[in-house]
């Protein structure tokens, strides 16, 4: 009986194992165009198995997009301890590829449009720096967003097209800036601009609000204030552009 019970258990392990060696196969496939190029080509199954940190799906209008996050041992650089990303769109076309190793990646309808979108993060001295990639219904395909790292940590204002954006702009995020912004064609435009000036060597401490048009900042308002953390920030930023982001559409 013991003797039957261990050859069950034993062709269950077989069946398991070719089951995940199948399925390992048909992911390599999704991605061989493009890896192949830094993809030993020695490595087994086995190895590359070992290397897939994370396989995720998104299904957009029945259409099947695959999301691959390789840690650092698949590719030539070993010096950073994240991953290489990779998506693959129904076609089994590689639409994306991270030229840096990432940290992690987040689905979500980021402009509200009704189509999931693909956030992804990387790790920088700058928190939020991150790629964003769209969902373009006209194309059935996902696209990255130009320029989008020059916008960290944005937010969609609510209930418009507009976002901002926010980063540290020295002493220790004493000083700090955030932008208002829209996006055309999957490009990123600066329209407005909110600077904290909190360090005691600035020229002026305070709040400046500028529009920006041609790239050039106009300045429209200067809220003084003492030097300092101004721990009211992420509301006042919030608010602000919440109600006055109208001000600086060109």
């Amino acid at each position: 009986m013991k003797h039957s019970l261990f050859l069950y258990f034993l062709f269950f392990l077989l069946i398991v194992s070719f089951a995940k060696k199948k399925q390992l196969e048909k992911t390599i496939e999704f991605s061989k165009k493009e890896v192949k190029e830094v993809v030993a080509e020695n490595r087994n199954y086995e190895e590359i198995d070992s290397s897939v940190l994370n396989i995720d799906s998104i299904v957009v209008d029945n259409k099947t997009f695959k999301i691959i996050c390789l840690d650092n041992d698949f590719w030539k650089d070993k010096e950073n301890p994240s991953c290489n990303l990779l998506i693959i769109n129904y076609k089994n076309d590689t639409i994306f590829k991270s030229e840096e190793f990432t940290n992690c990646f987040e689905i979500k309808d980021f402009n509200e449009d009704g189509y999931k979108d693909v956030e992804i993060n990387y790790f920088t001295n700058v928190p939020g720096i991150n790629d964003m990639l769209l969902y373009d219904n006209a194309s059935n395909n996902f696209k990255l967003i130009e320029n989008f790292q020059d916008f960290p940590s944005s937010q969609k204002i609510k209930g418009t097209d507009f976002y901002y954006s926010y980063h540290r702009s020295g002493c220790a995020d004493i000083n700090w800036d955030s932008d208002l912004f829209y996006i055309k064609n999957f490009k990123c435009y600066r329209i407005g601009n909110i600077s904290g000036r909190g360090c005691e060597d600035e020229e002026r401490n305070g709040i400046i609000i500028n529009k920006v048009k041609n790239e050039q900042e106009i300045e429209l308002e200067y809220i003084k204030r003492k030097a300092g953390y101004y721990d009211d920030k992420w509301d006042f930023i919030e608010n602000y552009w919440l109600k006055n982001h109208k001000k600086f559409i060109n």
